[in-house]
């Protein structure tokens, strides 16, 4: 169902539409970002501008490589490292909930022998609109912020 757009003006001049104060009410937000190369990242929504660019803060992206693709050794395992980045596993400022949503994305992303499913966590992400695919928020939240 597409929600529609409305336009109001202020005593400034200034107009603004629904779709603005939705994107508003979502500044904070956690949001799920599919990008044009399978690369999913999940995050709080700091900034949206005109070219449809966000950035996301405390964000985990998780993306597919498929042993065609890039080197695979099977050997190591997410178990054993959860990111790409050797170091990542010696911060010691780790928070218990991004622990808990990384082994709910490990959860998802059953393991095989042709692909291997990496999750990185960034301080900040800037997702390009022009490779936004899908965003997603839970219901939840869009009903107490969005849509009432």
């Amino acid at each position: 169902m597409a929600a529609s757009i409305t336009t109001t003006t202020n005593g400034n001049g200034n107009s603004t539409t629904s779709v603005q104060k939705a994107v508003e009410s979502l500044l904070g937000s956690r949001l799920r970002c599919t990008l044009e190369d399978g690369r999913i990242a999940t995050g709080n929504l700091v900034c949206l501008d005109r070219m449809r660019n966000m950035i996301l803060t405390d964000c985990l992206e998780e993306r597919i490589i498929h042993a065609e693709d890039y080197y695979y050794n099977p050997t190591r395992s997410l178990a054993q490292n959860g990111s790409d980045d050797d170091n990542a596993n010696n911060n010691n400022n780790t928070n218990d909930d991004d622990d808990d949503a990384v082994a709910l994305l490990q959860q998802r992303h059953p393991q095989n022998q042709n692909s291997r499913v990496v999750i990185r966590r960034l301080q900040q992400a800037m997702i390009p609109g022009e490779r936004l695919k899908k965003v997603e928020i839970a219901q939840s939240l869009y009903q107490t912020k969005v849509a009432p």
